[in-house]
């Protein structure tokens, strides 16, 4: 996990001035760290209390990480109200859900992880929690600028004449010159600077390409996929040589899972050059995500 700074809303909420002498409102969090334990967290004063699978910036010794709301075990045992620290803000994206929630639970369970560990495996892009930042466009002033026209800055004040606003990239490479013309027409006055929001577009369907199966490796995977339709619990091993097309075959198998349900949940050994561990995807949305190390 990469450890990521203190967030700016997170400092500014001394735990001093959230946590009052009457009890207050916890909640458990689940780390994406390999641990055993949730950690309960106080909800500051006048906000509502998030309701499981929010995920939250949570303080952690010096730092602050990302953390999930979970569901609170019956009869666990809660840590004196003075060593609780405020829970931080939430992150604009959708709660993690219950499905998804109790799979993890039992991932960890099955494979004998600590839940935070297999928590890891679907946080494991941090930054991917934030607010998209804005995107930089340039654009002609209404005043016009400074200096001299030279024949390249001709060029790109022609091209905005078409459209109006553009990347500085988007618009050296229209019309045909360097970003150092950009930036001079920029500091000249010629041309404005504006930040819009971007725009967040669907990702396409998925669909599987298919591959150039050999007789015995469509048989695995037509097993596979009928195991997939079928549903219900089934361990396969697939067993071949470096180059034999597992991979290809694995393939097949979870994009039956994505016909079927619209997500798919992929975890793989690390390899036994490193450390012990699991690596996986969660793959919830969009196009089909790996991270870690594939073997």
């Amino acid at each position: 996990m990469t450890r990521r700074p203190a967030r700016p809303e997170a400092q500014d909420r001394p735990a001093s001035l959230l946590i009052d002498d009457a009890e207050p409102r916890r909640v458990s969090v689940l780390l994406p760290l390999p641990l055993g334990d949730l950690y309960d967290y106080a909800v500051p004063e006048g906000e509502e209390v998030p309701p499981p699978g929010t995920i939250c910036t949570v303080p952690l010794g010096s730092r602050f990480l990302p953390g999930v709301v979970w569901d609170r075990p019956d009869g666990g045992e809660e840590i004196a109200a003075r060593r609780l620290k405020p829970l931080g803000p939430a992150y604009p994206v959708p709660p993690m859900a219950d499905p998804l929630r109790k799979l993890i639970d039992w991932v960890a369970a099955y494979t004998l992880s600590p839940p935070g560990a297999v928590l890891r495996m679907g946080l494991s892009v941090p930054d991917a929690l934030d607010a998209p930042e804005p995107t930089r466009l340039v654009r002609l002033t209404r005043i016009g600028g400074e200096g001299a026209l030279t024949a390249a800055r001709k060029k790109v004040l022609a091209v905005l004449e078409e459209e109006a606003a553009m990347t500085p990239a988007d618009l050296a490479r229209a019309a045909g010159v360097s970003a150092a013309v950009i930036t001079g027409l920029v500091r000249t006055g010629w041309l404005e600077s504006v930040s819009v929001a971007p725009e967040l577009t669907p990702p396409p369907p998925y669909r599987w390409r298919g591959a150039d199966f050999s007789d015995d490796q469509q048989a695995a995977a037509d097993s596979l996929c009928d195991q997939v339709r079928t549903g219900g619990f089934a361990v396969t091993l697939l067993d071949g040589v470096t180059g034999s097309g597992k991979t290809e075959v694995y393939f097949a198998a979870v994009a039956a899972a994505w016909r079927k349900a619209g997500k798919c949940w992929c975890s793989y050994p690390k390899s036994p050059s490193r450390r012990s561990g699991w690596s996986a995807s969660a793959v919830a949305s969009g196009p089909i995500r790996w991270s870690g190390t594939r073997t």
